[in-house]
């Protein structure tokens, strides 16, 4: 008896048996598991909120976005100061992630800039050169990005951010 698998299948699993010179074609299906929940910590007790992450390095938008995403908040990533304004007047995030240093406007100069369009949301410095940050940032993540610590910071951030939006 021969076996062999039909390629291009994605939920089946096919096979052809060739026994006593008659070709049998069997399909057998997988059961699809449910998509994982949120993982579950306290933190986790924390409400969504909106985040807005800025940074002109693609590899660190999509780590902090995934991340933030994740930990079950609303994320908008952008990778220039300019679309971050854009973005900010209709998003109206309740947490910033901005780089600091970005070809154009700075980090510091962004924040500045929501700031005078209305946008009061905490404001955390991303950069691989955090004494660059001004007073106003509540937080500094470094460069290169801790991973395993991010989730617990972002939910004390969020903690902090939805307080801010509430009162």
């Amino acid at each position: 008896m021969a076996d062999r698998r039909l390629p291009g299948l994605r939920s089946a699993i096919g096979l052809l048996a060739a026994g006593l010179g008659i070709i049998t074609a069997v399909t057998l299906r997988r059961r699809r598991r449910p998509p994982a929940p949120p993982a579950v910590t306290s933190e986790r007790l924390t409400p969504a909120v909106r985040i807005l992450v800025v940074d002109d390095q693609p590899e660190v938008l999509a780590v902090l976005t995934e991340v933030i995403r994740r930990e079950g908040h609303e994320v908008r990533s952008v990778g220039t100061a300019e679309e971050a304004i854009d973005v900010a007047r209709t998003f109206r995030p309740q947490l910033l992630f901005l780089d600091l240093v970005m070809p154009g406007m700075s980090g510091n100069d962004l924040l500045r800039a929501l700031r005078a369009s209305g946008i009061r949301a905490p404001a955390v410095a991303v950069s691989g050169q955090p004494q660059l940050a001004i007073p106003a940032f509540i937080a500094v993540v470094s460069k290169p990005l801790n991973i395993p610590r991010l989730p617990r910071l972002i939910a004390v951030l969020a903690r902090t951010a939805s307080r801010d939006t509430d009162a």
